[in-house]
């Protein structure tokens, strides 16, 4: 077998209780790296509740944020989904005449 990318997830797969990595885990990635293999690390969490924690010594090739919708090549961002922000206040002010949505201040 010719492996040649790794892609993890972070949440229950890679990270330990306190969202760090093992001393072995980072080896291993070392080693696979040292041999060509790419290393992905895909969540669907947002750029910023990863990169606060995400400190490992192995460097990634490519990150996938938001399920997706966010991906970075190394430091470079490569594709970016967002929703328009018409589009968000259009679907909230939608639910708040269905009563279906109360903002923070119970309004």
């Amino acid at each position: 077998m010719n492996i040649k990318m790794i892609v993890t997830d972070l949440d229950g797969t890679l990270l330990l209780h306190d969202k760090t990595v093992s001393a072995y885990t980072t080896s291993i990635f070392k080693r696979c790296r040292d041999v060509g293999i790419k290393i992905v690390f895909a969540t669907a969490r947002p750029v910023r509740a990863v990169k606060k924690w995400l400190n490992i010594e192995v460097q990634s090739d490519a990150y996938v944020y938001h399920n997706g919708a966010v991906i970075y090549l190394g430091d470079e961002l490569y594709q970016e989904i967002g929703i328009e922000y018409r589009t968000v206040h259009d679907l909230l002010e939608t639910a708040k005449k269905t009563r279906k949505y109360k903002n923070c201040s119970g309004n």
